[in-house]
């Protein structure tokens, strides 16, 4: 869940983390989470994953946890507020949301404590916009489950760099690649045939 959306597909620091956790638990673990989740409202909920079992050793930047975690609360998990129980985060047409990420997080270890012996178990997870619902998407293959969480454009606008495939030294790009038109300004001439050179692949940078 980063700070900004660098395309409209990213993980950033804080759902790469969590798949990393996820991916981590021990049977034990997951179904005291699995309780707390199901048991639990909404905030209250999510937040035992985010300071109880996401500590700032498991975050990629642990100098950004406090931070990351301000946001998750802020922006995707406010409290209600005022006498019309506005949310006040991001996507107020959908809030609340927490409840959607609890079913889905709580469907994601019933099919991790139901996978075949042999399977790794691993947990990608990654955040898409994808127009104006919330789902969170548990996809299962034979090396890993794929966790999306789809969400409305958060209600800003920030443009970000993109780079072609030769990132220049330094740069913390996300491992993804997305292929698309090319953007042109008003006076440029767009391509209209059905030529590659009228597309572009580039890498977002992962949120700061």
């Amino acid at each position: 869940m980063p700070t900004g959306m660098p395309a409209n597909i990213a993980q950033g620091r804080v759902i790469e983390a969590l798949g990393k956790k996820l991916t981590a638990l021990t049977d034990a673990q997951r179904k005291q989470l699995r309780k707390a989740l199901a048991d639990g409202a909404d905030r209250q909920s999510l937040r035992v994953i985010f300071e109880t079992y996401l500590k700032p050793a498991d975050h990629p930047d642990p100098s950004k946890y406090q931070e990351d975690l301000k946001h998750v609360f802020e922006h995707w998990f406010p409290s209600p507020q005022g006498n019309h129980q506005k949310h006040g985060g991001w996507w107020e047409e959908v809030q609340p949301i927490g409840r959607v990420v609890r079913a889905g997080l709580v469907n994601l270890i019933d099919l991790l404590d139901g996978l075949p012996n042999g399977h790794p178990g691993h947990v990608e997870a990654y955040w898409l916009c994808a127009g104006s619902h919330f789902e969170v998407v548990n996809c299962v293959s034979s090396k890993q489950i794929t966790v999306l969480f789809l969400t409305p454009s958060p209600p800003f606008t920030r443009r970000r760099k993109t780079k072609r495939n030769n990132p220049s030294p330094g740069t913390d790009f996300e491992m993804i690649w997305v292929s698309k038109h090319m953007e042109y300004h008003p006076a440029e001439a767009k391509v209209d045939n059905d030529e590659v050179a009228g597309a572009i692949t580039t890498r977002p940078e992962k949120p700061e």
